[in-house]
């Protein structure tokens, strides 16, 4: 009895995921792009469960720069597959849709809430930060000019690229750093 709950709890969680895919597809919000999985690993996207969705919103959309690409409700056992305090969430992707390999930031607002992290002052086991590559200067103004550049980092951790990244916090306290793109290129173009 057991294993047919398992099957039938990722049934539900792949019958998701498809209606998801179809979703994103057919809205033209993000071009399929094809891969060869033997020769690329691909990151998809990072969930994160904001404290306030609208908040999460103007930080990544607003601040960041990315675009809504999807923003829906979806109904699942959730409760089964995630341990969620209900079957509904809402699931907003965000990301660039001109660049659909570029990954997407996923915000999933679980109905009934979720527990908070406690905050962290270094980094510890388990998730630590995302890094978008954008121009620096821009992304800090916007997000100073929204309120979220309050603990901005700002420094040059590999001396040999002339240039500085940043470190900012989104408004759940998750480390975003922000990548120049001259940094990533002489990165990409070097042994460092």
């Amino acid at each position: 009895m057991q294993k047919e709950n398992v099957k039938s709890e990722i049934k539900t969680y792949l019958i998701s995921a498809i209606a998801v895919l179809a979703m994103i597809i057919s809205t033209g919000c993000f071009k399929p792009v094809l891969y060869d999985p033997k020769e690329n690993r691909i990151l998809h996207h990072v969930a994160l469960t904001p404290a306030n969705v609208d908040e999460s919103i103007r930080f990544y959309r607003d601040g960041i720069g990315l675009k809504v690409l999807i923003d829906m409700d979806l109904d699942g056992n959730w409760s089964g597959v995630f341990n969620a305090r209900s079957d509904k969430l809402r699931s907003i992707f965000l990301g660039d849709p001109d660049r659909p390999g570029s990954g997407i930031v996923e915000l999933v607002v679980f109905e009934g809430g979720h527990d908070k992290l406690p905050e962290l002052t270094a980094p510890a086991n388990g998730f630590f930060l995302i890094s978008f590559v954008v121009d620096i200067d821009e992304t800090l103004a916007r997000l100073k000019d929204l309120g979220f550049a309050k603990d901005v980092v700002k420094q040059n951790p590999m001396p040999p690229i002339p240039t500085d990244i940043a470190l900012v916090r989104d408004p759940d306290g998750v480390w975003v750093e922000l990548i120049p793109f001259a940094f990533y290129e002489a990165g990409a173009n070097q042994d460092i």
